[in-house]
C-alpha cells in the first residue's frame, strides 16, 4: 500500500512539472531583436535585417524596450511618457525585399517583468486614446486589458522584410528592437 502512495504521488509530481514546464513553453518569448542599444534621433536611422523577416502568424509587432520605462497606468493614457516626463511619438518604417514600405504605428503597451512600446501595420486613428493595435491599454476602471483593432493589418507572408528605419522629433535611446510574430491567446 505504501508503495502504491509514492507512485501516486511520483506521478502527481511529474504531472504538475509537465505542467509547468508547458505553461513556460507557451508563453516563452519568441522575439527576435534587431538591433540594441540605438539612440533614436531626428534623422532617420536605418537597420539592415539579416536574416530577413517573414511573418508566419496572426500578429506582427516592432516593439521598443526603453530602460526603465513604465506605461502610463491612467485610464486611456496612450502617451509614451519616459521617466523625465517627456511624451516622444516615434516613426517606424519596415520595408520589404521590393522595396515596399510599410508604416508601423503606436498600437499598445506590453507589460510583463517589463514594459515595452508596441507598433503595428496598419492605419491610426484619429482618436489617439484609443488603442490602434494588438497591444494593452488601461480602461476607465483601471484595468489593463488586451486592445486589438481593426485597424491593424497583418503583414503580408509572401515577402520578407530586411529593412527597419526609426526617427523621433525628440531623441531618446532604446535598449531594444525588437520583431514580434505571435498568435495572441
Amino acid at each position: 500500500m505504501i508503495l502504491g502512495i509514492e507512485v501516486v504521488l511520483g506521478i502527481l509530481v511529474f504531472l504538475i512539472l509537465a505542467y509547468i514546464a508547458f505553461i513556460v513553453y507557451v508563453n516563452w518569448p519568441n522575439d527576435t531583436p534587431l538591433v540594441k542599444d540605438i539612440r533614436v534621433t531626428q534623422e532617420w536611422t536605418e537597420v539592415d535585417i539579416s536574416p530577413a523577416l517573414r511573418p508566419t502568424k496572426r500578429v506582427q509587432e516592432i516593439n521598443l524596450r526603453i530602460h526603465n520605462f513604465k506605461t502610463d497606468l491612467r485610464p486611456h493614457s496612450f502617451k509614451i511618457t519616459l521617466r523625465n516626463g517627456t511624451v516622444i511619438e516615434p516613426e517606424i518604417e519596415l520595408y520589404d525585399e521590393y522595396g515596399g514600405k510599410f508604416e508601423m504605428h503606436h498600437s499598445g503597451f506590453v507589460r510583463k517583468n517589463y514594459d515595452d512600446i508596441v507598433f503595428s501595420p496598419g492605419r491610426p486613428t484619429d482618436n489617439k486614446r484609443e488603442s490602434r493595435g494588438s497591444g494593452f491599454m488601461v480602461t476607465d476602471d483601471g484595468d489593463i486589458v488586451y486592445s486589438p483593432s481593426k485597424e491593424v493589418t497583418k503583414l503580408s507572408s509572401d515577402r520578407t522584410y530586411t529593412k527597419l528605419r526609426i526617427r523621433s522629433d525628440i531623441p531618446f535611446t532604446c535598449n531594444q528592437v525588437y520583431w514580434r510574430d505571435c498568435n495572441p491567446k
